[in-house]
Formats: C-alpha cells, structure tokens, sequence
C-alpha cells in the first residue's frame, strides 16, 4: 500500500488524510476512487502545479499500476519489476509530449 499512498499522494497534491477537507474528500483512497484512471473525470484528480509536467497517458498509467498494488491476492499484485517496467513507459509517454494534462481539461 506504501507504493499506492506515494504514486497517488504525487499525482494528486494531497495526503492520505486530510481532515479539513469535506468529508467526502477527507480519506485519499475513497476519493481517487471516484476518478477512475479510465474516465473522463480523471484529469479532475491532478495536482494543478504537476498539470503541464506530465502526459495524461503517463498519469493513467502510473494510477493503475497504484491501483494494481491494492489487490487483495499479493499473487495479483504487480512484482517490483513490473512497477518499474510501467513507470518506465509513463516516463516514455511523458517525454513524448502528447496530450498533456492541461488538454484533457
């Protein structure tokens, strides 16, 4: 879960907890949840300071692979060099340039 509550704390500007937010809001994992990385509502989830740093597809990539750290069967979860495989790719997809975060708002 470490890996999931660093990837998404990144992606989204927030911590795990936050008690000043609504309640709706306050548990990080409850609220990303909402925003699935498929949907179009994703881009909604992005830290707006991190916005023109990444690609959308590099920020997709990197919430599934947090979300695959999840699973409840350690045999479903992705292995140290998967996670390092995927954040390869994102880091790809980012130095591309193509469709930044910015676009897809």
């Amino acid at each position: 879960m470490e890996f999931w509550c660093g990837a998404i704390e990144i992606l989204t500007g927030r911590r795990v907890l936050e008690r000043h937010r609504p309640t709706a809001e306050q548990k990080l994992l409850y609220w990303v949840r909402q925003y699935p990385a498929d949907s179009k509502k994703f881009s909604m989830i992005i830290d707006l300071l991190l916005r023109d740093q990444y690609s959308i597809n590099a920020a997709r990539k990197i919430a599934k692979l947090a979300d695959s750290c999840l699973n409840k069967n350690a045999k479903d979860r992705p292995t140290m060099n998967r996670v390092v495989e995927i954040l390869k790719q994102a880091i790809q997809d980012s130095q591309k340039g193509t469709n930044s975060v910015n676009n897809n708002y």
